[in-house]
């Protein structure tokens, strides 16, 4: 299988995993549009194929049915790692958001180069999204926790690509903006 059928597979396989699924705004926004906006960041930024493949997998052992196993079986070993990476550990579920993004930063600082490009384009579309202010049911201070969480985030990610970097810091300005008031 060459590296664009894996992208293609994957861009296939996250499509039907996410389907049905919506982002915790009012405007009910298909899950699959942050997937493919991760995607789209990693392109950009320079991102190699299992980069790209890896962006469209990234959040499907979190957010659906989907398992590790399930990955290594359809994608094979390079693949699975770089999820692996990606995926957070269940013992972060019960974590307070400050508590798993101090957790997500430490965890990532050793990590590939790969994973960090995904990560930090992650952190980009979701600190775009909690800074928005349109998420239903979140506290404000919870969104100034995440926002700062995912700057440590991607601070451990520094050094994988300055574009992002910049991207991130442009989101993370924005974000801290609207809840300066807190």
């Amino acid at each position: 299988m060459t590296d664009q059928d894996v992208v293609a597979q994957a861009m296939e396989f996250a499509n039907k995993a996410h389907e049905g699924q919506v982002r915790r705004d009012a405007r009910q926004v298909p899950y699959i549009t942050h997937v493919a906006e991760v995607v789209e960041l990693v392109q950009q930024s320079g991102g190699t194929q299992l980069e790209i493949a890896g962006a469209w997998l990234h959040d499907t052992v979190e957010h659906t049915t989907t398992t590790l196993d399930d990955i290594k079986a359809l994608f094979g070993d390079e693949v699975w790692q770089l999820i692996n990476e990606l995926t957070d550990p269940v013992e972060f579920k019960d974590l307070s958001v400050a508590e798993c993004k101090d957790k997500q930063a430490l965890r990532v600082h050793g990590q590939s180069a790969s994973a960090k490009r995904v990560k930090i384009a992650d952190q980009i579309s979701n600190v775009r999204l909690v800074g928005s202010g349109v998420l239903l049911d979140t506290d404000p201070l919870e969104s100034v926790d995440y926002i700062v969480g995912a700057k440590k985030v991607a601070d451990a990610c520094a050094g994988v690509s300055q574009q992002l970097e910049k991207l991130f810091t442009e989101a993370f300005e924005a974000g801290m903006g609207r809840y300066r008031h807190i």
